[in-house]
């Protein structure tokens, strides 16, 4: 932020938000349903470019907030990488336990990782999503 440049407040349900961008300010009304979006959404239905969706990003970290991940979301099967990388996958119609587990593809099915090393086949997954960064590295 540059001295002297204006601010504008964003003001709803107790919250508060400084942003420099008014274009931002006029179109955003409602800050608890921002923490719902991610930031290609927002984007969108707001249409502000990047920049000011950094801004809003920022904005809600100082106040101890942040957009939904888009890449925490659970998708279907027929989307998930077919190149030997480990998800997280998920069975609506499991007959056995467990109903989720780290698996990857090898061709013909989904290999579940487990302690011991042992690969079993993770019947008929439905949804997976890539598996979160370490906490300590980001990565």
């Amino acid at each position: 932020m540059t001295i002297g440049s204006p601010e504008y407040e964003i003001k709803s349900l107790g919250l508060s938000l400084r942003v420099q961008n008014p274009l931002v300010a006029e179109r955003i009304y409602r800050i608890d349903q921002l923490t719902q979006m991610t930031e290609e959404e927002i984007s969108k239905i707001y249409m502000i470019g990047k920049g000011s969706v950094r801004e809003i990003k920022e904005a809600l970290r100082k106040n101890g907030l942040s957009l939904r991940n888009a890449d925490s979301e659970w998708m279907p099967i027929h989307t998930a990488p077919r190149d030997g990388s480990w998800v997280l996958v998920y069975s609506c119609f499991s007959t056995k336990a467990p109903d989720y587990g780290v698996a990857r593809w090898d061709e013909k099915h989904w290999l579940l990782a487990s302690d011991y090393g042992v690969k079993t086949i993770f019947e008929n997954p439905t949804h997976w999503m890539p598996l979160p960064y370490c906490p300590e590295t980001g990565q």
